[in-house]
C-alpha cells in the first residue's frame, strides 16, 4: 500500500512577523469499534464427544482492502464443556475468503470415479445440486477416491430407502463404513482427523447391502478437509477481507465441526464486519517550522492520514489545507500562499448560478450560503485540482441535489436533517 503523504509548499510574505498555524482537514469517522480476543482455555485431560464449536474473531471489525484478515478460531467442546482436542472443524464465510479449507463435488472433476459404475443424479438438497450415485447389485466394484492435502476430512452424502452400506477408506486402509440406508437425507459425518499435512487419498467403495433395509445404492455428494484441533479444541484459519470503496459488509463465518464418534457435524457462527477505510487522524509536519518572512522562503507542509484501524489512508483520500496567524486569524490578507482554494458558493466572481437566493447564518461557512427550490436550477464553479469537496448545510426543509464534476456520473446527496448541522462536507471526487 502506498502511504498518504500530502505536501504542500507555504510562502510568506515580506515584512510580515509572527507565527503561522497550518491546519490540514479531512472528514472525521467513528472510533474503531473495540477488539475482540478470542483467547485459549487451559487444556482438560479428559473429554466426551463433540458437542459444540465456539467461534471467535480477531481482529473484528476488519479494513475492507481486499488484504486485511481476522483469524478464526473455532473451539469445540464436549457436553460438559471440555475441550475437544484430536476433532475435526473447517470453515466458510459468505464474504471474503478463508484458507485452511478445500472442498470437492463427487460429481465433479476433481474426484476420480471408476468408469461406468456411477450416474450424476439432480438433488436439491446436495451442496453442488448434484450427487454421484452407484448401486451395488448392477455395480458391485463401484469406488471413487479425492486426493486432499489436510490433517481431517469429511464426507457429505445422501440417505435413501436403498441405501447400501459403504466403506470409506484412507491412504488404503478403512478407516469406517456408512450405513447409507433412511428416508431421503443430506447427512455429513468426520471421517478422520489428526492427520499428517498430506497429501492423503480417501476412497469410497460400494460394500454390501444394508442390514436395515437390504439397499445397494450409495450416493456420494461432496468431501470437506478440515484441520485437527489441538489440545485447547482449537482450530484456526485466516479470513481475508474484500475491497470496498465506502461502508461496511459483513461476513458470516460458519464452523463445522465433529470426530468420529458422532454421526452429524455440529455448527457454530460468526459476524465479521469488512468496514472501507476511512479517515480518522491527521498529523502534519512543516520543514522547516522556522522561515524568513521575505516573500521568498517556504516551507514543505506534510499530512500524514490514517484511518480508524490506525493504518495509513489509501491512495485518493482528499486533504486541504487553511493557514492562521499566531491570534487565529486567517490567511485572506495576503500575507501567506497556499496551493489550495476555497470558495464562497455566494461569490458571484467565481460561483455561477442560475435561480438561487442567499441567506445568512453566522453558523453558515462565511456567514453566509445560497439556497434554490426550483427543480432544474444550477450552480457551478471551475476549478484546477486533483480533488474537490461541497460544504453545505444540512435542513428539515432541505432537499436532494446531485453534483457532477465534468462528464463524471452524478453524486446524490440528501441535505435532509431533522436537526440543523451546518458546515457538512462531502468529498465529491479525489480523481
Amino acid at each position: 500500500m502506498i502511504a498518504k503523504l500530502m505536501k504542500i509548499v507555504l510562502s510568506m510574505v515580506a515584512g510580515t512577523l509572527g507565527l503561522v498555524l497550518v491546519m490540514a482537514m479531512l472528514s472525521a469517522a467513528e472510533p474503531a469499534a473495540a477488539l475482540e480476543d478470542a483467547g485459549n482455555d487451559a487444556p482438560v485431560a479428559a473429554a466426551g464427544s463433540p458437542n459444540n464449536v465456539l467461534v471467535a474473531a480477531y481482529p473484528e471489525p476488519i479494513r475492507a482492502d481486499g488484504y486485511s484478515n481476522s483469524t478464526i478460531t473455532g473451539t469445540v467442546r464436549d457436553g460438559a464443556w471440555n475441550p475437544v482436542a484430536g476433532a475435526f472443524v473447517a470453515f466458510t464465510t459468505t464474504l471474503g475468503t478463508i484458507d485452511q479449507y478445500c472442498y470437492a463435488e463427487a460429481e465433479g472433476p476433481a474426484v476420480n470415479r471408476s468408469p461406468g459404475d456411477w450416474s450424476i443424479e439432480s438433488y436439491p438438497g446436495a451442496s453442488g445440486g448434484q450427487y454421484a450415485r452407484s448401486c451395488g447389485t448392477a455395480h458391485p466394484n463401484a469406488s471413487l477416491s479425492w486426493t486432499f492435502t489436510a490433517t481431517a476430512i469429511s464426507m457429505l452424502y445422501v440417505k435413501n430407502s436403498d441405501g447400501g452400506v459403504a466403506e470409506i477408506r484412507v491412504d488404503g486402509s478403512t478407516v469406517m463404513t456408512v450405513d447409507l440406508y433412511a428416508t431421503t437425507q443430506m447427512a455429513e459425518r468426520v471421517i478422520t482427523a489428526g492427520l499428517s499435512a498430506g497429501p492423503h487419498v480417501i476412497t469410497v467403495k460400494y460394500l454390501t447391502r444394508s442390514p436395515v433395509g437390504l439397499g445397494t445404492c450409495i450416493r456420494i455428494d461432496a468431501f470437506r478437509c478440515g484441520m485437527t484441533t489441538d489440545a485447547n479444541g482449537n482450530g484456526a484459519a485466516t479470513l481475508t477481507s474484500i475491497e470496498l470503496s465506502c461502508g461496511s459488509k459483513y461476513a458470516t463465518v460458519t464452523a463445522m465441526a465433529g470426530d468420529q464418534t458422532i454421526s452429524h457435524m455440529i455448527t457454530g457462527t460468526k459476524v465479521v464486519t469488512m468496514t472501507a477505510s476511512v479517515p480518522d487522524s491527521i498529523a502534519v509536519m512543516a520543514t522547516p517550522d522556522q522561515i524568513t518572512a521575505d516573500g521568498s522562503s517556504t516551507s514543505i507542509i506534510q499530512a500524514t492520514v490514517r484511518d480508524q484501524f490506525g493504518q495509513l489512508v489509501p491512495n485518493c483520500t482528499m486533504v486541504g489545507f487553511v493557514a492562521t496567524d499566531e491570534n487565529g486569524g486567517s490567511s485572506s490578507g495576503a500575507w501567506v500562499t497556499l496551493p489550495y482554494e476555497l470558495v464562497e458558493g455566494e461569490d458571484p466572481t467565481e460561483v455561477i448560478t442560475n435561480a438561487w437566493s442567499i441567506t445568512s447564518n453566522v453558523s453558515h461557512h462565511g456567514g453566509e450560503a445560497i439556497y434554490s427550490n426550483s427543480t432544474g436550477a444550477t450552480a457551478s464553479w471551475s476549478f484546477t485540482g486533483t480533488a474537490v469537496s461541497l460544504i453545505y448545510p444540512k435542513l428539515s426543509n432541505a432537499g436532494v441535489a446531485t453534483v457532477t464534476v465534468d462528464s463524471g456520473s452524478p453524486i446524490t446527496i440528501d441535505m435532509y436533517a431533522a436537526s440543523p448541522q451546518y458546515q457538512v462536507e462531502h468529498v465529491i471526487t479525489t480523481a
